[in-house]
């Protein structure tokens, strides 16, 4: 069974109607882990891609970060929380265009509780059954943040992430329209 709860901010995101200009915003993906990750991060990037974001390279040029964690050993779980809290800095910076911060991978499909009680600056930590539920987040975090008055990376960091994690074993998902 899936374990998905919203917070407060994104439930009342996916319930407004969602308006960005295609290709006005822009995501990048900090892949982390194994070719399966990078290959999960290619779909992912393709999804968002379709959905009107422009795919960037570096984080601190991009209005949504993701990033894909691995659990494999501890040095990989140290590098992967690195990660993450870099990308969190780069969304609390009032200089930063960063307004999103989303986790996914083995991290997030294992550990998503710890990550949303302790990193309470991510959007969403994302498992493996919901990747393809990403743009329709990243689109209402754009929304939502297009839409307050507040400065990008201040909106959220009161609040508990979002947890969408399922099981670990998830349907194929084509991989031929992968970002590469």
């Amino acid at each position: 069974a899936a374990a998905v709860r919203l917070s407060p901010r994104m439930a009342a995101a996916a319930a407004a109607p969602i308006r960005i200009t295609p290709q006005e915003h822009s995501v990048a993906l900090v892949a982390l882990g194994c070719p399966k990750n990078t290959v999960d991060a290619e779909v992912m990037l393709g999804d968002l891609q379709r959905h009107g974001l422009r795919v960037v390279r570096e984080p601190e040029n991009a209005d949504i970060v993701v990033v894909n964690t691995c659990a494999f050993v501890e040095d990989a779980k140290r590098e992967s929380v690195a990660a993450i809290v870099d990308a969190a800095r780069l969304k609390a910076d009032r200089s930063s265009r960063v307004r999103g911060l989303y986790v996914t991978g083995c991290m997030a499909q294992r550990y998503a509780e710890e990550l949303a009680d302790e990193l309470p600056e991510v959007d969403a930590v994302v498992g493996f059954e919901s990747y393809a539920d990403i743009p329709s987040h990243v689109l209402a975090t754009l929304s939502t943040s297009d839409a307050d008055d507040t400065e990008p990376g201040l909106d959220s960091a009161a609040e508990r992430a979002s947890v969408l994690v399922g099981a670990a074993t998830v349907p194929f998902r084509p991989e031929n329209d992968r970002f590469q």
